[in-house]
């Protein structure tokens, strides 16, 4: 059932990218953005950080927006594992 699981994400997914592209995506700009704390840090010139906040600020949305796009498609892949994992109930109706 897990192939078929997993086929039927990739299906219903489409040409978006999974959850786990979107996360490496943002670890790999969190990586960047630990890098550009550190030479902020060190940086006297004033121009040079002006830039670097400037590369900061930016990538902090960029950040965010990856974590967005993460959860809405961890949402989109955990719907359709549950949807299928639902047992069929052959249109029977439950009386109270």
């Amino acid at each position: 059932m897990a192939a078929n699981t997993e086929d039927a994400i990739e299906e219903f997914m489409g040409d978006n990218p999974r959850a786990s592209e979107w996360r490496a995506l943002r670890l790999s700009l969190t990586d960047r953005l630990k890098s550009l704390l550190r030479q902020h840090e060190q940086e006297t010139d004033l121009g040079t950080l002006a830039n670097l906040e400037r590369q900061i600020h930016t990538l902090r949305e960029q950040i965010n927006a990856l974590g967005t796009e993460e959860i809405v498609s961890q949402f989109v892949e955990d719907s359709v594992r549950v949807t299928i994992a639902r047992p069929d109930l052959g249109g029977e109706e439950f009386e109270d």
